[in-house]
């Protein structure tokens, strides 16, 4: 497969912007950086654009930490589930405009048992993104290069490229209809500064070359 033309992005930037007053299911809602406060959080930012917003995430005290920055609302525009994201079954009826499964399926022991879900949840013109490490990321590259050393989170499970996350969604009702590279959001410190001030300059000239994959999809036509 030949790569598709990629541009960089603030990773945070592109989902809010595609989540804007819309119905959004987020999984893994509760992220990484819940100590930092409500700006570090994507999924109190999506609270403030999305017509709707249901989070899922399955440890209690991540869940507990999300809901008490961004709290449900009497309304139930803000709900919350604890759930594992392989099984979402109790979700049945109901659809979304957005399905947005962000730094989670490499999570995942059986990520096919997620994406079987994504087909039915998917309202009609509905979308799904998935954003995953990406496998060919130069910084990775690099230190497996010159140091022999892979900074694999150890959670982790799978690497997942454009090709084969294609070919998996494929298998699941789910077509790619597009793809970026992009950087997430991390705590200030010079480091931080630095490593932004060259690095996005750089990657927006190698996109290929960038840390996080976001890809887009959309349930595809039954024939």
């Amino acid at each position: 497969m030949r790569w598709p033309n990629l541009s960089y992005v603030s990773v945070d930037d592109f989902i809010i912007a595609k989540a804007a007053g819309r119905n959004v299911l987020h999984l893994g809602c509760a992220g990484d950086y819940l100590e930092y406060g409500r700006d570090a959080v994507l999924h109190c930012r999506l609270g403030e654009v999305a017509k709707s917003l249901t989070g899922i995430e399955m440890q209690l005290a991540s869940l507990e930490g999300v809901r008490s920055l961004l709290p449900e609302d009497a309304g139930g525009r803000i709900l919350y589930y604890q759930a594992n994201v392989e099984d979402l079954d109790f979700l049945a009826g109901k659809t979304f405009d957005l399905v947005l499964a962000a730094s989670i399926i490499e999570h995942l022991s059986n990520p096919g048992n997620m994406l079987r879900h994504f087909r039915r949840l998917c309202s009609p013109g509905g979308a799904v993104i998935i954003v995953t490490p990406s496998p060919f990321g130069m910084l990775q590259f690099m230190r497996v290069a010159i140091r022999r050393n892979e900074a694999a989170n150890p959670e982790h499970t799978a690497y997942f490229s454009p090709a084969v996350l294609s070919e998996l969604c494929r298998r699941y009702g789910l077509e790619a209809t597009g793809w970026r590279t992009g950087y997430g959001w991390r705590p200030d410190s010079l480091a931080w500064r630095v490593k932004y001030a060259v690095g996005v300059p750089f990657f927006k000239i190698f996109p290929q070359l960038g840390g996080s994959l976001i890809g887009m999809f959309q349930p595809s036509v039954q024939r």
